[in-house]
């Protein structure tokens, strides 16, 4: 059985940015910047 963390980030235009690594299940679509306040949608990192 192969195990491995999924890893998403989250980059705002205003340069906020945040990772997340989960090992089940899958994050929100969308995080609201804690700075700017705009929706930043959520990108896969392999």
């Amino acid at each position: 059985m192969e195990y491995r963390n999924r890893h998403f980030s989250y980059n705002c235009k205003c340069g906020y940015s945040v990772n997340v690594f989960i090992d089940f299940g899958k994050p929100q679509e969308y995080y609201r910047c804690r700075i700017c306040g705009s929706m930043v949608p959520r990108k896969d990192v392999d």
